[in-house]
């Protein structure tokens, strides 16, 4: 059994297929991060399927190298340092497995559009390696795209299944018209193939290709039955969402009575306020002034203004399955009942708390500071975390909450150390070292407003105040609409942090995360709290509509643990907490200082290379190269791309030519001429669809080429010349001279080449025969080398073996 041909056109056609039917995957997350690696690995997929078809018989083979090289692609990409030199290992599987999972529990927990974490990346990596070595094999190594339209049916159902709102009609039509390509491909290629569709010329005219007349019916038949698919779901009723996936489909835009589901991965470049007045929550509370209620905690910096749950949270559970009021029953949170006896009674505050309507989806809840005991409806337990995160089964519609909450006093707010590392309750389960991890593209702009704003010697809850008061002064404008990057700037510039620093306009995020960017270059642990300010006041019940959701950073002070500051302007926020404002927990020298660097400020220039400084001493050649090669203009990269793809679809073509012209330079003797141009013609023909069987004579080829290629009077009579010069060649004497057929042969074929539709010629131009088939002979001796290398070695060793016995 030969190997199969590399069939580059239909390996093209199934990957786009295979990518079309997984593109509406992108609905589901917040970004397109997981495309790349995705795109990486279907390329290797894809190429390996070419090359394996060019040696290996058996189509399993074909797939399992597909697999293997596309896992170690992905092993390449997300493995680094779990690997032997660049093989994977039993540490890999491990670290696979510890990220998969986290990618898991983040289908879990969010509703979509759920975070792009690694785990998801790296899991939609592996599905696409898998999905596109699966269409690729049904498809193209063993030509049965109808199977392959199950799979690709399959992965468009996993998404509208789990996106909660109809998708758009395109994310359905683009896979159903490039299946039904490779059904005609197919189809077409195989009715050619039938012994009895012989066809007649009519005299004086050149008649269609009667398959083309097949292939207009089965076209319109697939056209009408798509344009159906598509327009009858816009008449009938629609019916409720079910969703695959517990968590991921979740949404408030579904047929589904679903709520709202607030975003908990949080992006300095995008708004993360609402504009919707829907209702999220109503409650009633004894607290005269509620604070801001927390969802959820994002303490891990992902770069580019980035920032996430802490991925190693599931591993910090501080119970599972267990009530929080088990845990602390009418006591103080975790971790503040180490520091009672240090607060005076009159700085506790306790309140009661009722919530009703909560439209909040799970796992995220709503709850004010100090929570100590919840109670929900319905539900027998809830998750809580190191970290202070707490989540629930089910969306919590009803609950109750007990609040205890510490109001610090001056002498331990200047108690604490901790920017002078200072930790004398540094614990893996409180703080973590992503609390202190920076930017460090934004390190040059965040030293100098400390340098400006921050007073020599200030303690750290002085230095807190003075960044808050900075960011919340009249030099800063809250405005939903962003400045945004000028063209040309450097990746420095362009950083959301910087350039935050340098126009000095935007919204809670940014004034959230560049205030726990600058309290961790001074030294002190923070992260950004995402959740809902208190809501509107009515009739002694506060309504909290989703226009409400609010980021805020909190600080690390001991003993006191995470404190909430508000550096957002009063316009957005209001006031900031009482231990929080200028001149409660700070000398007057401090305030001084901090309203003089405040005041100065505003006086300064907000232009990008004046408020932002560059690192000294560096340029462009210093950096690394992947950060050169990431200022490249993305229209050089367009323009590459094109110039890459012409030339490499010029490669084969010239291969042929080149194989042609040495076979004709090598002829001995005219009658070899004639054979090579016969040959030539015979192969040309057959690039165009139109094969002949090897056992024919040349007379007999000359009658089945006239009925299939549908050839006229004219170019019948060249290629009845063509045949006559070959038999000639054949059995002529020794020594007999005879005439170059080229003129007959080149009229054959433009005839043949004109009855043709436009993809056949195409093909035969751009994929011709000769090249494809050099190409396999190049990979197989490619692939013998070893064993070629190794019977040498073999025999040596068996006649070694030999003598000495």
């Amino acid at each position: 059994m030969r190997p199969a041909a590399a069939r580059l056109p239909d390996a093209l056609l199934a990957a786009a297929a295979s990518w079309a039917a997984l593109a509406p995957l992108s609905t589901l997350f917040d970004s397109y991060s997981w495309t790349g690696p995705a795109v990486l690995v279907s390329l290797v997929v894809v190429v390996t399927g070419l090359l394996a078809r060019l040696v290996i018989r058996r189509g399993l083979l074909v797939l399992l190298v597909q697999l293997l090289a596309g896992l170690e692609a992905a092993v390449l990409l997300h493995g680094r340092g779990h690997t032997w030199f660049g093989l994977p290992t039993w540490e890999t599987v491990r670290a696979f497995n510890n990220v998969l999972f986290e990618g898991r529990m983040t289908l879990v927990r969010y509703a979509a559009p759920a975070p792009t974490n690694r785990g998801i990346i790296v899991g939609l990596t592996l599905l696409t390696l898998l999905f596109v070595a699966l269409i690729d094999f049904c498809a193209v190594t063993r030509r049965s795209p109808a199977v392959a339209g199950i799979a690709l049916v399959a992965a468009y159902l996993v998404t509208a299944t789990n996106s909660g709102a109809p998708l758009a009609w395109y994310y359905f039509a683009a896979p159903a018209v490039l299946w039904l390509v490779m059904l005609a491909r197919t189809g077409t290629g195989s009715l050619r193939r039938w012994a009895t569709l012989v066809a007649r010329p009519v005299e004086g005219d050149r008649p269609r290709d009667p398959v083309d007349s097949f292939a207009d019916v089965a076209r319109n038949i697939g056209i009408a039955v798509l344009a159906a698919a598509i327009a009858v779901p816009l008449i009938v009723p629609h019916f409720p969402t079910r969703f695959l996936v517990d968590g991921l489909g979740r949404s408030s835009n579904g047929t589904s009575d679903a709520g709202f589901a607030l975003s908990t991965t949080l992006d300095l470049k995008r708004n993360l306020q609402s504009p919707s007045d829907k209702p999220v929550l109503t409650y009633r509370t004894s607290d005269p002034s509620p604070s801001p209620l927390r969802v959820a905690i994002l303490d891990e910096y992902v770069g580019n203004g980035n920032f996430r749950t802490d991925s190693t949270i599931a591993d910090r559970a501080v119970s599972r399955g267990t009530p929080l009021t088990a845990l602390v029953p009418d006591a103080l949170p975790p971790g503040l009942t180490s520091i009672l006896d240090a607060v005076p009674s009159d700085n506790i505050e306790r309140a009661e708390w009722q919530f009703r309507d909560g439209e909040l989806l799970h796992p995220r809840i709503a709850l004010p500071y100090g929570a100590a005991s919840l109670d929900v409806d319905g539900q027998e337990s809830v998750r809580e975390y190191a970290n202070g995160q707490v989540e629930v089964e089910d969306t919590a519609k009803r609950y109750t909450v007990t609040s205890v909450e510490v109001v610090p006093t001056t002498a331990m707010l200047q108690e604490s150390r901790v920017s002078d590392g200072v930790f004398r309750g540094w614990n893996q389960e409180t703080v973590t070292p992503q609390d202190l991890a920076i930017d460090p593209l934004a390190t040059g702009a965040l030293s100098q407003v400390l340098a400006d704003v921050v007073p020599p010697g200030a303690t750290d809850i002085e230095a807190a105040i003075a960044i808050q008061d900075y960011l919340r002064s009249p030099a800063f404008t809250y405005s939903l609409d962003l400045v945004p990057v000028a063209e040309g700037e450097d990746r420095v510039a362009a950083n959301p942090i910087v350039h935050f620093l340098a126009t000095k306009q935007g919204f809670c995020q940014q004034f959230a995360g560049t205030m726990v960017m600058l309290a961790r270059q001074f030294g002190i642990p923070a992260r950004i709290v995402v959740g809902f300010l208190p809501g509107r006041l009515d009739k002694g019940e506060r309504t909290v509509l989703a226009s409400d959701a609010h980021a805020w950073p909190e600080l690390y002070f001991e003993p006191l643990g995470w404190l909430r500051f508000e550096p957002t302007p009063a316009s957005r926020s209001g006031a900031v907490p009482a231990y929080a404002r200028e001149g409660n927990g700070t000398s007057s020298a401090t305030a001084s200082s901090s309203t003089t660097a405040s005041a100065s400020s505003t006086t300064r220039r907000a232009q990008p290379g004046v408020d932002v400084p560059t690192p000294q001493g560096q340029t462009s050649l210093d950096r690394p190269i992947w950060q050169r090669v990431g200022d490249i203009p993305r229209a050089a990269w367009v323009v590459l791309a094109l110039v890459l793809g012409i030339i490499g679809s010029l490669v084969l073509p010239v291969t042929a030519l080149l194989i042609r012209r040495r076979r004709f330079a090598a002829a001995a003797d005219d009658a070899a001429m004639v054979e090579l141009r016969w040959q030539e013609m015979i192969r040309r023909i057959g690039d165009l669809g139109v094969r002949t069987p090897d056992a024919l004579t040349p007379r007999q080829i000359q009658g089945h080429l006239t009925e299939r290629a549908l050839l006229s009077r004219e170019p019948a009579a060249a290629l009845g010349r063509v045949v006559t010069a070959v038999e000639l060649a054949r059995y002529a004497g020794p020594g007999t001279s005879f005439a170059d057929p080229a003129k007959d042969v080149d009229a054959v074929l433009e005839a043949v080449d004109s009855s043709r539709s436009l993809v056949p010629r195409l093909r035969a131009r751009l994929l011709p025969s000769s090249a494809t088939a050099a190409l396999g002979r190049s990979g197989r001796r490619i692939a013998d080398l070893p064993r070629a290398a190794w019977e040498p070695v073999r025999d040596s060793v068996a006649d070694l073996v030999r003598r000495r016995r």
